[in-house]
């Protein structure tokens, strides 16, 4: 720490304790443009497997990446601004590209005359503590089989689709999607075979329906999904969904070897002529389907 011969100082106690904490420790100048790192410790090298001399003087952005919350970023941004502590858990990155959880905490040194001199940043690494909280919401809201919402969490997104549409005048919809004959082939051939459709059916809901939509299980063979902000003409966009669906579902698909088909009736309800809320549009849909699943059995289709 100190030279030979005299005890260590204070700022020699600092340093040495600084270089050598388990905890990550970076130092930035405030005064600097961009705001450069200027210390970064050990432990800081090897959580985000940067070395010192590749990122002093640069900003610590360089952690940031794609999935970055830039909410978090921008009121980590104003705390730094207006000369207060800080902290906020941002999804960050390190060199070889892998994701982690960072909870920050960023402290300000001031000067003899009070001016923010530099921000001093403690970091942990909290990917366990935010994938246990992952894995606990989505045990409460995701169907365990089909990994889509389950009919409450669905219910309450259902509900925010139609405040939105309410407020802005756009279209929205709901379908709701029945197997056809599930009951039957599930008895007959195993709940394993019936597990294939369920999945396979989630899959392609999932992949044929855009970003915004919302898929959820309703129960047993059961599924919904809310189309928000359907434009132009609302009735005739969602025919045309429920024409590309229902296409789609009827292709031949393999699981281990053995070619399956399946069918699915689909009813739809439009917002707002079919109904102002969710429980009369899901139940418009669901008397369609079934009109739907009697004109198949009939015949008629």
């Amino acid at each position: 720490m100190g030279e030979a011969g005299r005890p260590p100082t204070t700022e020699d106690l600092l340093s040495f304790c600084i270089a050598s904490a388990d905890t990550p420790i970076t130092i930035a100048d405030a005064l600097g443009a961009d705001h450069p790192l200027v210390y970064v410790n050990r432990a800081f090298e090897v959580m985000t497997g940067y070395a010192a001399q590749d990122v002093l003087g640069r900003n610590a952005r360089f952690l940031q990446g794609p999935a970055t919350d830039r909410g978090a970023v921008h009121a980590m941004g104003a705390g730094l601004r207006a000369g207060e502590f800080t902290r906020v858990r941002l999804l960050n990155y390190r060199a070889d590209g892998t994701s982690f959880w960072n909870d920050v905490h960023i402290s300000v040194a001031r000067d003899g005359t009070g001016t923010v001199t530099h921000f001093m940043g403690v970091q942990h690494d909290v990917t366990p503590e935010v994938e246990a909280q992952t894995r606990a919401v989505q045990a409460m809201t995701r169907d365990p089989l089909t990994g889509l919402l389950n009919r409450a969490a669905f219910d309450d997104e259902l509900y925010r689709v139609l405040e939105r549409a309410a407020a802005t005048g756009t279209g929205a919809a709901v379908l709701f999607l029945d197997i056809d004959a599930f009951k039957g082939g599930n008895d007959l051939h195993g709940h394993l075979v019936g597990d294939v459709y369920l999945t396979h059916a989630a899959r392609c809901l999932q992949s044929r329906l855009r970003e915004q939509d919302v898929v959820g299980r309703r129960g047993g063979d059961e599924f919904v999904a809310v189309l928000a902000g359907v434009p132009g003409d609302t009735a005739h966009a969602v025919d045309r969904v429920v024409a590309d669906l229902d296409a789609a579902l009827r292709e031949p698909f393999t699981v281990d070897g053995a070619v399956h088909r399946m069918t699915v009736s689909i009813g739809a309800a439009v917002f707002p002529s079919d109904g102002t809320t969710a429980r009369d549009l899901v139940r418009h849909a669901d008397a369609a389907m079934y009109r739907r699943k009697r004109e198949r059995a009939a015949g008629r289709t």
